[in-house]
């Protein structure tokens, strides 16, 4: 298959991906916190937010769901949502997960 997307790569990208380089996604999300921290992660509808500010918002979700929802293994957790960024959701979910994983209480179901 013809790879036609990767001409539209700025210098620098590479054309494929380490997947042994992090051992899970959230060590990916978290290099990149760290690394982009004051760049603009997303801007919608006049608001914008840094990567910085996303790990923190991340974090305190995280811990809502641990700490004041009592969010246990095997529990479910759905988001609905009106029209804003979705990415917000998937990265919260992936602290969240990460969190349970690394906490013995906790395990991914």
């Amino acid at each position: 298959m013809e790879k036609i997307w990767i001409k539209n790569y700025p210098p620098g990208v590479s054309e494929s991906v380490n997947l042994v380089e992090y051992q899970s996604f959230a060590d990916l999300l978290d290099e990149g916190f760290s690394k982009f921290s004051n760049s603009i992660a997303f801007e919608n509808m006049g608001k914008s937010i840094t990567y910085k500010e996303l790990d923190i918002l991340s974090q305190q979700f995280s811990l809502y769901l641990t700490e004041t929802l009592k969010m246990k293994k095997g529990d479910r957790l759905a988001i609905q949502s009106p029209n804003v960024l979705i990415p917000y959701c998937f990265i919260w979910s992936i602290t969240f997960w990460d969190y349970c994983s690394k906490h013995k209480s906790f395990v991914h179901t």
